[in-house]
């Protein structure tokens, strides 16, 4: 099993090496990615101010919903958020290569890039998501964590359908990336 993940761990770290050999923009790119997530938070935060509740949640019960589908979308737009650069490849005639290649054509294109700006946005999730399970008083009980865990890993198994299901359509639809840009 190690053997066949091989090829795809050189192409992840070349490319890893690649966007830490620009520091500057790179961390650049972590602070608008940053900078995005906190913005949407601060969306949520307005709408409490101006009422106490919205469909019998609170600020509190809100951040806990924001937290878990922020952290799981994040982690999905992480890992195969970049497959709706299908139609780039499709019209450039270039998704040929792909299909040459001796390897999983979904797993070539998950590996095609990785943007590790991305990972300032999980991490504004999982603040929240933190946060707002101890603002709820929310007991850290096995089952909870558990519970917690397997909310996450759904979470972003659904966005991930959501994205490859996009990328696929993408073969039918003129140009439809932004299918994949609604959230959850």
């Amino acid at each position: 099993m190690a053997e066949l993940l091989r090829p795809y761990r050189v192409l992840l770290g070349a490319r890893v090496r690649a966007q830490h050999s620009y520091r500057a923009s790179f961390a650049l790119d972590l602070v608008t990615s940053l900078l995005i997530g906190l913005v949407e938070l601060a969306e949520v935060w307005v709408l409490y101010r101006a009422v106490d509740g919205i469909g019998g949640l609170d600020l509190t019960s809100a951040l806990l919903v924001f937290g878990l589908a922020d952290t799981a979308f994040s982690i999905a737009d992480l890992l195969v958020g970049h497959v709706d650069t299908l139609p780039q490849y499709l019209r450039a005639g270039t998704f040929d290569v792909f299909c040459l290649r001796p390897q999983p054509l979904l797993a070539q294109l998950i590996t095609s890039d990785i943007s590790l700006r991305r990972l300032s946005r999980v991490g504004v999730g999982v603040t929240v998501l933190v946060v707002a399970v101890l603002a709820n008083d929310v007991p850290l009980t096995p089952e909870n964590i558990l519970l917690l865990l397997l909310s996450l890993l759904t979470g972003s198994a659904i966005c991930i359908g959501i994205f490859v299901a996009a990328a696929g359509a993408q073969f039918f639809l003129i140009d439809a990336s932004e299918l994949t840009s609604s959230r959850p």
